[in-house]
């Protein structure tokens, strides 16, 4: 089972919980190549590789 995150509501004290397989950065840690394409500089940006492959193993495993 995933990861469970609880968000409380300020103004009315609700609960609403979420639950992950995966959590992705994608906000800074790359380079531009001059083609246009990000490239990762540290182990904590997620590239579209990184995401595909952890979709499509979530797909293979929920197929089984």
């Amino acid at each position: 089972m995933g990861k469970t995150t609880i968000i409380i509501d300020k103004e009315t004290g609700a609960k609403k919980n979420y639950t992950f397989d995966y959590s992705f950065w994608s906000h800074d840690g790359f380079e531009t190549t001059p083609e246009g394409l990000y490239v990762a500089t540290n182990d904590h940006y997620a590239d579209q590789k990184t995401v595909y492959n952890a979709v499509t193993s979530l797909l293979s495993d929920s197929l089984h």
